[in-house]
């Protein structure tokens, strides 16, 4: 199952106080904006930054995701492109200015996206084993963070049973 993806590095900037993130998304449409503004967040899922881990999180459920602006920078057909570019620039001085809400050193993934995960349906049937719940979730169009949560809680998501195993 071919999926097409395009990466894309991107800056979001929260238009109230200017203060930048950057990051690297996948896409099936890399020049239409998709709702994503970055760290797992999409502008119509409140679930995703309604409980806040990281600065970004927190400044979305702050100032509400109408005060961010994603701007593409680059675009490419690989995510090992993306992800160099990502760490020339998401450096360790970038991270410590004061402006920014990147929390990490760019250019490598969140730990919990490289997890690969099975998809069944409500039946049990074996449906397809995914790399990742990014993957998954950008293939179905629904969320990473809600198959993640399948996956530790033992439940659904989107009509799908989802596992480790």
């Amino acid at each position: 199952m071919e999926d097409n993806l395009k990466y894309i590095l991107y800056l979001t900037i929260n238009i109230e106080n200017l203060k930048v993130y950057i990051g690297v998304h996948s896409t099936k449409t890399p020049y239409e904006f998709d709702g994503y503004i970055g760290e797992g967040v999409f502008i119509s899922r409140p679930s995703t930054y309604k409980n806040p881990k990281y600065p970004f999180h927190y400044a979305v459920k702050k100032y509400g995701p109408k005060k961010f602006k994603r701007i593409t920078l680059k675009v490419f057909d690989t995510l090992q492109e993306a992800l160099d570019l990502e760490a020339e620039i998401v450096n360790e001085a970038f991270i410590k200015r004061k402006d920014v809400y990147n929390a990490a050193i760019g250019g490598g993934m969140p730990p919990n996206c490289e997890i690969e995960i099975y998809q069944y349906d409500l039946q049990g049937n074996f449906i397809k084993m995914w790399e990742s719940s990014v993957k998954a979730g950008r293939f179905l169009n629904i969320s990473s963070a809600s198959i993640r949560s399948a996956v530790r809680n033992k439940s659904t998501s989107a009509g799908y049973l989802w596992t480790k195993e």
